[in-house]
């Protein structure tokens, strides 16, 4: 008859292989939380460039040159995309839409947790889509998570940019020059 001895781990074998695994926790989650940090920056950056694209094509597709991106700052942040103006789109909380379609277009900072907007560079809090189609303002939104911060700018043609300004550096997002 064929007799096997069953062994299990030794109780320092045991202890070893949980400092270790203490070890790689020890580096692994301040990494991984930073990592979800650059993340979500990253990702409310992209979604406001996103968005500034698609007021212009909004623009130009309905000819509509009333329409513009509506930004409102402070730690319950906002931005909207609506042909309504500032006195009847004036919050978060209102009904801005485009034509009376009751579509809420934009983003706010319950989708971003900890973003926000550090710097509006637009008059009045206002970016609007210019005359000639396509174009729109010069300026910039600066966001921010920490220490972290991330850029989108506009200009007169109507280009979008997304940068990182000098002492902010994000996985995927070129340095602003």
């Amino acid at each position: 008859m064929f007799c096997m001895r069953l062994r299990g781990f030794s109780l320092l074998e045991l202890m070893v292989a949980i400092l270790v695994l203490a070890i790689l926790l020890t580096i692994g989650i301040p990494s991984y939380i930073q990592f979800r940090e650059d993340n979500t920056l990253s990702s409310a950056g992209r979604a406001l460039y996103g968005d500034i694209l698609l007021a212009r094509s909004e623009s130009t597709k309905r000819n509509n040159e009333n329409l513009k991106v509506l930004f409102f700052g402070g730690s319950a942040w906002c931005y909207r995309i609506t042909d309504l103006d500032a006195s009847t789109c004036d919050s978060c909380t209102a009904t801005c839409d485009i034509n009376g379609d009751g579509q809420s277009r934009g983003s706010d900072a319950a989708s971003y947790p900890k973003v926000q907007i550090k710097n509006i560079g637009y008059p009045g809090g206002e970016l609007r889509m210019g005359t000639l189609r396509g174009s729109m303002l010069d300026g910039h939104i600066l966001l921010s998570l920490g220490s972290k911060e991330i850029k989108v700018t506009t200009n007169k043609l109507g280009r979008v940019y997304l940068c990182t300004p000098a002492g902010t550096q994000l996985t995927g997002v070129d340095a602003c020059s």
